[in-house]
């Protein structure tokens, strides 16, 4: 259910390569390569600290935020569509729908998440949440999307569409997608068949258009702003995510800490924004859901901002969730909520349900601003970032034969495109990643799904909150006694002095699950088309197995400053 939800049978796909800041280690291939290979400048940047990125100014922070409906405008002929089997699916030898373009296809807005699903309709709101932040040169754009995921090259589309003085202005555009299962399909690999994509370019042109539009409004409203700095595990009294979260990859190891941090105006302490960072699948509504939604992502904003009648006051301004380390399958998916009235929501993905998961994600969200939970008010912030390209290589052979068949609608590098594809010869594609400092909070941004434990460690049980570390029956277990010791990623930011830390997942990029290395299996005769014994889908939907390495690594040096 995350980036990949079908098998390509022609055994296909893509992965990540090693990388040391500007080197790859397929150079020596692409040495004697043909003219059509296509390589990138890898690019770096550091501010205040740049040449073109310097730190004079009134040492004020401002912050500014929009919401942009994203919700497409034209479900095409989906609402026309039949579901005579009632399994939720398009399946075109069973189903019907009216042809009106009489093109013999069913043209629809295609679910990103579990299947072949066209959009009949539209529940709440697809948006993007975007946060703008100042501090005297140096300008960051947050923007939080309903998506599945979101290409790096397509965000490096937006910034093509600023004007020149916003384009100027801002140092640095950081998107993150919620990962919502419910929304349309951006990265093209939902469509109507196993071979034909989701992905619609005019849909996506025109989300780029919105989004850069969002951008510059933000820009505009920059106010003056301090912020309330807070983090609270999600959890009931027990100590216990039974009704709240779960983790269906062993290890059972969740990161169930919520991080809030909440923008507000000086003058009279009122909300400007409030930034919700928690890892969790938005998939509740499952498999047989045609209606565009936003997941629990919606009734979690909603209610931060407005509050729920009779049981939590809002805190008003825009509430803006990011998704945090959900790899491992970590999501509400197994789990039933409880509700407003206290009681179990029987029927886990149903609309009670995501409204549930969603109230109840906001109860913690606004308990963790409280100063009695360890809120700290923050008076004079700051804000730095560093960042670096690098290039993954792309093993995966079914993500390779989406390449090849135009369904991910993104570039390849460093590898001859006319030449038949191995170990000598292998794609690359190029994503970024940030560390970003907000006075009291670092973070980082990880271009996909990262499993809980890479971000805290946590292999002695003591983060599986209910479950099993090890479920019972695992024909293959991971051997804990391989795993990592540290310091892992949330080591490292604490090192830098922060008070709170943030992992941003599917941040800059979706390019699928991030796993350690030690309990990284793919099947023997099958590799990433069938799933070695003992639950290991998310290397199925994986760029390959020096992804981890591929990632952390550089990420490790962006923190301590290499």
């Amino acid at each position: 259910m995350v980036l990949v939800a079908v098998v390509w049978g022609f055994g296909l796909g893509a992965g990540c390569s090693d990388d040391d800041g500007g080197t790859n280690d397929t150079d020596a291939a692409v040495a004697d390569a043909g003219p059509d290979v296509l390589t990138w400048d890898l690019k770096e940047q550091t501010c205040p600290g740049d040449p073109n990125c310097g730190d004079q100014g009134d040492g004020t922070f401002y912050a500014g935020t929009v919401v942009v409906d994203l919700t497409p405008q034209d479900l095409k002929e989906g609402p026309s569509f039949v579901d005579l089997n009632g399994n939720g699916e398009w399946d075109k030898n069973v189903d019907e729908f009216t042809d009106a373009n009489g093109n013999g296809e069913l043209d629809a807005v295609w679910i990103a998440g579990f299947g072949t699903r066209p959009a009949t309709g539209i529940h709440d709101p697809i948006e993007a949440r975007i946060l703008a932040m100042r501090h005297n040169e140096t300008t960051v754009v947050m923007v939080s999307a309903d998506f599945v995921g979101f290409f790096y090259d397509h965000i490096m589309g937006i910034r093509d569409l600023l004007s020149p003085g916003t384009a100027a202005a801002v140092d640095k555009i950081v998107l993150s997608s919620t990962h919502n299962h419910e929304g349309p399909d951006m990265v093209g690999i939902w469509g109507a068949s196993f071979i034909e994509s989701g992905f619609d370019p005019v849909y996506m042109a025109w989300v780029q258009e919105e989004i850069a539009a969002g951008v510059e409004d933000a820009v505009a409203a920059l106010e003056p702003a301090h912020i309330v700095h807070g983090a609270i595990a999600v959890q009931d009294a027990t100590g216990s995510t039974l009704n709240l979260l779960d983790d269906s990859r062993d290890p059972v190891i969740m990161d169930n800490q919520m991080r809030v941090m909440r923008f507000f105006r000086p003058s009279d302490d009122s909300t400007i924004a409030t930034l919700i960072n928690f890892g969790n699948h938005p998939e509740v509504l499952w498999d047989d859901n045609n209606l565009l939604s936003a997941d629990f992502p919606h009734w979690l904003r909603d209610a931060v901002e407005d509050g729920i009648p009779g049981l939590l006051e809002g805190v008003g301004g825009v509430a803006i969730y990011v998704q945090g380390t959900c790899g491992g399958l970590i999501g509400p998916g197994h789990v039933h909520p409880i509700n407003d009235a206290g009681e179990v929501v029987a029927d886990r993905h149903s609309y009670e349900a995501v409204e549930a998961f969603g109230h109840r994600y906001a109860e913690f969200a606004v308990a963790a601003l409280d100063a009695t939970n360890g809120a700290v008010v923050d008076t004079e912030p700051f804000l730095t970032f560093r960042s670096r390209e690098v290039f993954l290589r792309v093993d995966n052979f079914n993500f390779q034969a989406a390449f090849r068949l135009g369904i991910f609608t993104r570039e390849l590098y460093n590898f001859d495109p006319e030449v038949y594809i191995d170990e000598s010869n292998t794609p690359d594609l190029v994503t970024d990643l940030v560390y970003l400092q907000v006075g009291l909070t670092s973070m980082v941004t990880v271009p996909g799904e990262l499993a809980p434990e890479v971000f805290i460690g946590c292999y002695d049980g003591s983060c599986s909150y209910g479950f099993d570390i090890i479920q019972a029956g695992n024909p293959n277990p991971p051997d804990l006694t391989q795993a990592p010791t540290g310091p892992f990623l949330r080591d490292l930011l604490q090192a830098d002095g922060s008070q709170f830390q943030w992992l941003l997942g599917l941040g800059q990029d979706e390019v699928g699950y991030i796993v350690p290395n030690y309990n990284y299996k793919l099947a023997e005769l099958s590799p990433y088309v069938s799933e070695a014994e003992g639950d290991h889908y998310c290397e199925t939907n994986s760029l390959g197995p020096l992804v981890h390495d591929q990632i952390v690594v550089p990420l490790s040096e962006l923190i301590s400053g290499q």
